[in-house]
């Protein structure tokens, strides 16, 4: 399995409230359509216990099988339709905004699967003993 976490910003214009609204009504069922994601979460930040506000307003969790199977998955229509909303909610400093300034992924061979990251950790599920 990977995961793919992304952080995201939202438009200036918007409130903490129509963003999630935004986020989770409107953008989260285009996430759905994603060829090959097993698994999709959605968190909304909170300020920390001390009132800090959260260094972003939202983080999204993408799982596919593989690299493979993401790469594929972010190269399908459905994941250009996705990339073209963004910009409905999401701030240009957002990860999953295709005009902030991030590295490309190439895929097998090359070739573009037209997505890219700002931020980028493969996690992989490694069961760990417990008691040591």
């Amino acid at each position: 399995m990977i995961k793919v976490v992304l952080l995201l910003h939202r438009r200036a214009d918007l409130s903490i409230d129509e963003f999630r609204r935004y986020w989770h009504d409107k953008h989260r069922p285009l996430l759905e359509r994603l060829p090959g994601l097993r698994r999709l979460v959605l968190n909304d930040a909170l300020p920390g216990p001390d009132g800090m506000p959260p260094v972003c307003d939202g983080s999204a969790e993408d799982w596919f099988d593989s690299p493979e199977a993401m790469l594929a998955a972010f190269a399908s229509p459905e994941a250009q339709a996705v990339r073209a909303d963004v910009a409905n909610f999401s701030g240009p400093d957002s990860a999953a905004n295709p005009d902030s300034n991030r590295a490309r992924i190439a895929a097998p061979g090359g070739s573009d699967p037209g997505c890219s990251v700002k931020a980028h950790a493969a996690v992989c599920n490694i069961p760990l003993g417990v008691g040591g």
